[in-house]
C-alpha cells in the first residue's frame, strides 16, 4: 500500500518547508523510515506492507525537528489518503493536528500519478482517479 497526504507546520514563524519525515512501524514495533516531501507538503511512502500499524513521529524543517502523532494502520492493498494536515509547530499550544480542505486528494493523485508513471502503480492510482471522477457528479447533484 502507498500512503499519501499533505503535510504542513501551522506557525507564523516556520515559514520553511519540511524537510523530512520520520515514520516509525509502530505495531509490531519494527522497521523506520524516512522520506522527503516530494511535490510541495505532498508526501507519499514507498509501498508499505499491509497489516502494521505506522506513526509518523516528527517532521524536520530547517534544523528544527517538530514532534508528530499521526498513526495509520494500511489495511488492504491499494493507496491511503491520509488527508492534508498542518501540524502546530509550538508544543505549548494544543498537539492536535488540523484537517485542511486543500489541496485535495485529486491533486494529490495527479502528482503521485506523475511519480509513479510507468509503474505497476499507475494502474492503480489512474483507477482511483477514474474513480473519484465517477462518484462527482452524485456529490454535486445534491
Amino acid at each position: 500500500m502507498i500512503v499519501f497526504g499533505s503535510l504542513q507546520v501551522d506557525s507564523l514563524l516556520l515559514d520553511q518547508p519540511i524537510e523530512r519525515i520520520r515514520i516509525v512501524q509502530a505495531d509490531p514495533a519494527g522497521a523506520e523510515t524516512t522520506l522527503e516531501p516530494s511535490v510541495g507538503s505532498m508526501f507519499f511512502t514507498e509501498p508499505l506492507p499491509v497489516g502494521p500499524r505506522w506513526t509518523i513521529v516528527s517532521l524536520l524543517v530547517g534544523d528544527e525537528e517538530l514532534p508528530a502523532h499521526i498513526e495509520f494502520c494500511p489495511d488492504g492493498p491499494g493507496l491511503l489518503f491520509l488527508g492534508s494536515l498542518a501540524v502546530p509547530a509550538d508544543a505549548s499550544r494544543s498537539t492536535e493536528i488540523q484537517r485542511l480542505s486543500t489541496p485535495s486528494e485529486r491533486t494529490l493523485l495527479q502528482d503521485l500519478l506523475d511519480a509513479w508513471r510507468g509503474t505497476s502503480w499507475e494502474e492503480v492510482i489512474l483507477a482511483r482517479i477514474h474513480q473519484m471522477q465517477s462518484q462527482r457528479p452524485a456529490a454535486e447533484s445534491r
